[in-house]
């Protein structure tokens, strides 16, 4: 998918749904996508992690402040809806934008969240934005594929980093059949978390995000009043609505809610559109969660939905 601005049971369903989320663009909002009758997952944009929190006490910006407001790199890739166990995977991704100095890229994958393996970005001869990376088959041997793209500067410092999860296919078949056991694993959950946003741009003259982001899909075939739903992040805090109102997602469709932290509860639709280039409406598919001190940006956490009565549906890491 393009990407127009700075921005997946038991076998347990926390386990085929696990999945490495980073950060851009709430996927299926973007280039008309948002009538597809698919999730697919992706993540979205981080800045750069080793930009400098914002100083009150000066207007003064450095020059090493100023270098790093070039590194303006985006990543464009969409995941697939599902891969083949059978061949090898090539994840493609169109780079564009400049960065201050030389940088690479690596593709890091993981099956099942088993042990993680990298292969480097190549760029494609002959085309000058465009780069591969091959994940071999036989390293698809299960039900998840977790990977995501990182664009590393010449420190090996993070300039961006995006995480895809996709399920496989083909990789068992029950005997006699010949047909997929795991195929629509995730068919029988009504709730997807389909992309989560942890680090975006910051509120103004704070060093605290300001558009963080959770997209989550309904996969059944109604709609579905996520006032009757919370998030538990980190295994610990529960997210509410701000709202008490009703928050409709419709069927086989995504919706995205936008984390309030203490310091972004004045930032409006407007500029959260503005920042990822979309056109959301708020109250319809973009709705504000409590989000407390919002999404940690320098470790690994968990994201689950829970219903009305406590149980978890869903679970996301990134």
């Amino acid at each position: 998918m393009k990407r127009t601005s700075k921005l997946q049971r038991s076998v347990s369903a926390v386990m085929l749904v696990s999945m490495l989320i980073s950060a851009a663009a709430p996927l299926s909002y973007a280039d008309g996508l948002n009538d597809q009758t698919a999730p697919v997952v992706t993540a979205e944009q981080v800045n750069d992690p080793t930009a400098p929190a914002a100083d009150n006490s000066t207007n003064t910006e450095t020059p090493q402040e100023d270098q790093q407001t070039q590194n303006t790199l985006q990543i464009d890739h969409q995941a697939p809806a599902e891969v083949s166990a059978d061949q090898d995977f090539t994840v493609s991704a169109a780079i564009t934008g400049t960065a201050a100095a030389g940088w690479s890229g690596v593709v890091k994958y993981a099956v099942d969240g088993n042990t993680e393996a990298s292969v480097p970005l190549v760029q494609v001869e002959g085309k000058q934005d465009t780069y591969n990376a091959i994940i071999p088959a036989e390293a698809l041997k299960g039900t998840i594929l977790n990977y995501s793209i990182t664009l590393l500067d010449e420190q090996s410092k993070v300039l961006q980093t995006i995480s895809y999860s996709a399920p496989i296919k083909g990789s068992e078949t029950e005997p006699g059949t010949g047909q997929d056991t795991v195929a629509n694993i995730s068919a029988g959950l009504p709730l997807l978390i389909t992309e989560m946003v942890p680090d975006t741009a910051n509120v103004a003259g704070v060093s605290a995000d300001a558009y963080e982001y959770v997209e989550v899909y309904n996969n059944t075939d109604q709609n579905i009043n996520f006032k009757d739903y919370s998030f538990f992040y980190n295994n610990k805090d529960n997210w509410t609505p701000v709202s008490g109102e009703d928050m409709i997602i419709p069927a086989h469709s995504p919706a995205v809610f936008w984390i309030m932290n203490e310091n972004n509860k004045g930032e409006t639709e407007e500029a959260f559109n503005e920042n990822y280039g979309t056109s959301l409406v708020e109250g319809q598919n973009l709705f504000r969660i409590n989000g407390g001190g919002g999404m940690a940006n320098g470790s690994a956490r968990t994201l689950s939905i829970k219903d009305s009565m406590g149980s978890i549906i869903v679970t996301a890491s990134y």
